[in-house]
């Protein structure tokens, strides 16, 4: 907008002292070719260079203002939102590992807890097992001992009983034939019942 404003001022400045720089001109180009000088560096032309210029500035700022800036500002804004969108799925994506590790983690954690318990459950098996054996293996060694013991305590009954009956019959026999004397056979047993305590004293 001010650039507008000077190309106008200018452009007024210029209508108003047209016939005075035509003089003016026409004076300079004369000594132009009088002297042979460099045109930029006349200072009676300073004035006409200055308006166009201020021209050629206002078209050049027109034109960076309409077609250069916009377009630079857009890629710059393009380019902002493709470095956010970059971020937003990077930290998208940092997230979504996050998660998946947590995740492994808590698998992992359930996987060891349902191990320890499997196992705990195969040693309280195993332990009971056991224990039932061994119950059942101490009942019988019980058993087949008990059963041992009645057999040996049958066997020695039967033992002292053969014994003392024919412990009783050699009494009988050797009263009569040694000392001619006739004993019955429960005396002959009350003898050995006898004998047999005082020796087991």
């Amino acid at each position: 907008m001010t650039a507008f404003m000077l190309a106008d001022a200018a452009v007024e400045a210029g209508a108003h002292g047209a016939e005075a720089a035509h003089g003016a001109e026409s004076a300079a180009h004369g000594a132009e070719h009088a002297s042979g000088g460099f045109p930029p560096f006349d200072p009676t032309l300073f004035s006409s260079q200055l308006f166009w210029f201020l021209l050629a500035f206002g078209i050049l700022l027109y034109v960076m203002s309409k077609k250069a800036l916009p377009a630079v500002a857009q890629t710059l804004e393009k380019r902002k939102n493709t470095i956010e969108a970059d971020l937003a799925g990077a930290r998208s994506a940092s997230e979504a590992a996050e998660a998946a590790r947590a995740g492994h983690e808590k698998l992992i954690a359930e996987a060891r807890a349902k191990a320890r318990g499997e196992i705990e459950d195969v040693r309280a098996k195993s332990a009971a097992t056991m224990a039932e054996q061994t119950a059942k293996s101490e009942a019988d060694v019980a058993k087949t001992i008990a059963d041992a013991e009645a057999k040996i305590a049958t066997m020695r009954a039967g033992a002292l009983a053969n014994v003392r009956a024919t412990a009783s019959d050699l009494a009988v026999e050797i009263a009569q034939k040694i000392g001619g004397v006739t004993v019955s056979k429960e005396d002959a047993e009350r003898a050995v019942d006898a004998a047999a305590g005082r020796s087991a004293a």
